[in-house]
Formats: C-alpha cells, structure tokens, sequence
C-alpha cells in the first residue's frame, strides 16, 4: 500500500507533510521524545515509503496510484508506529488503543490525496463510526 504524494506536499517546510511529521513529532507516545527527522521517516514509512528520500523521489504533480482508505492506512500504521516506540510483546489492547487514536490524530487530510475524499464531515463521521475498532485483534 503506497499513498500517492504530490509535489506541494512535500515543499520544504510548508507542505502538508512538514505539518503532519511535525505533529507526530509532538505527541510522540513514547517515553523518549522522536527527532523531528525520525517522525518524518516513520510517516514515510507508514504512507508506504522505505524513507522520507524514496517518498520525495516519488512526488509528482499529478500521481496516478490509487489513494487507500484512512481506515486500510490507519491499519497499516499501526504496527509500524508499534516498532518505533519499541514496546515489549504482547502489546496489550489498551496501548494499542492509544496507539490508534495517536494515529487517528494525525492530519492526514491535509495531503493532497485525501484533501477532496475526506472533508470534516466525512472524516469525523468515518471516526464515530470506526473509533479504534480497527485496532482490535490487530497481530502486533
């Protein structure tokens, strides 16, 4: 799974992904703070890039991929975010409950790919509905 990125999300220091990483880098959940640098790796990592350089390589004005469901990204993050933070197994489901809602968090719609799917409206009905069940019976 890829999330396509478009070029004005990734301007230097004023894309949406500046803003998205620098969110993450905020409320990380861990109990040692993540670099700046590092958040925007785990973002990368999660959109389905190897690294933040693979992500900017794979930029364009107009991506043709396939934009994910939040709840299949979400899902998908899950683990990821669960490795960084380093957590001993089994990770109980009232972390991992955290975890989703820490991921839940993120602005996500603010990426061009997700800008015209998901309004407010939408979004906040998405998270009602889904809250973090998703994170249920998740094999971390």
């Amino acid at each position: 799974m890829r999330v396509p990125i478009f070029l004005r999300d990734v301007r230097p220091r004023k894309g949406n992904f500046a803003r998205i990483k620098k969110k993450i880098h905020k409320n990380w959940p861990g109990a040692e703070p993540i670099l700046l640098s590092h958040a925007g790796t785990l973002l990368s990592n999660c959109l389905g890039y190897q690294s933040y350089h693979q992500l900017i390589r794979s930029s364009s004005d107009c991506p043709t991929a396939v934009t994910p469901k939040l709840e299949d990204l979400w899902r998908h993050s899950l683990p990821i975010v669960v490795g960084w933070l380093k957590l001993d197994a089994p990770v109980s489901q009232e972390e991992l409950d955290k975890i989703a809602l820490f991921i839940q968090a993120w602005p996500l719609t603010l990426l061009t790919a997700y800008r015209d799917d998901y309004d407010l409206e939408l979004f906040e009905a998405l998270l009602a509905k889904v809250g973090t069940s998703w994170a249920k019976n998740n094999s971390v």
